[in-house]
């Protein structure tokens, strides 16, 4: 059976700071499933014809976030390295009780779309265009397309809340945040 990664917290990890950083590595796993296999929206964009937008420029925009999403790691790691995480943290609320908030939250709009995506393919999810077979009239009813995307919308809303509030510690994020949207952007045309 095919797997795909979705964003989330490990809340089983040792401290506030691993929790963090548990979900910022979910992100590169999630947003690379989501542009390549198995969802394939970098195809499905590519073949919508919005714009003057490809499914390489696409695919070049997600390579460059990746390299940011590298960066933000770095930082990350760096700012626990000198001591001042969890200060940094602190100060936007991803720590204690409102980590553990944001985290179940998150979580729980992860589990919804997986949730989803596993009830739509009870015997197998395809290892390829997830994105394109939940989002066409021609392969699912209207409804079943529909709950995909305002379940999705749902865990992007949410993301931008969290990535926002990174970016005010870690400037770079604000990269990982613009591609995010580029995505709702992409879906809405």
């Amino acid at each position: 059976m095919v797997r795909y990664a979705l964003p989330r917290f490990d809340l089983s990890r040792e401290n506030d700071e691993a929790i963090v950083r548990s979900f910022l590595v979910s992100l590169e796993y999630f947003f690379k499933d989501f542009v390549e296999a198995p969802f394939n929206f970098a195809d499905w964009v590519g073949q919508k014809n919005i714009g003057d937008l490809t499914n390489e420029m696409f695919q070049s925009a997600w390579e460059e976030t990746s390299t940011s999403l590298h960066v933000a790691l770095n930082f990350y790691d760096e700012s626990q390295n000198e001591g001042t995480l969890y200060r940094k943290l602190e100060s936007i609320g991803f720590t204690r009780y409102s980590l553990q908030a944001k985290a179940n939250l998150l979580n729980t709009f992860s589990k919804k779309l997986g949730d989803f995506i596993d009830e739509f393919f009870p015997s197998e999810v395809p290892n390829t265009r997830i994105f394109s077979i939940l989002y066409s009239p021609e392969n699912v009813s209207y409804r079943s397309s529909m709950t995909f995307i305002n379940i999705l919308k749902d865990l992007l809303d949410y993301l931008n809340a969290l990535l926002g509030s990174l970016a005010k510690i870690f400037e770079v994020i604000d990269i990982i945040k613009e591609f995010k949207e580029l995505i709702e952007g992409s879906i809405k045309v």
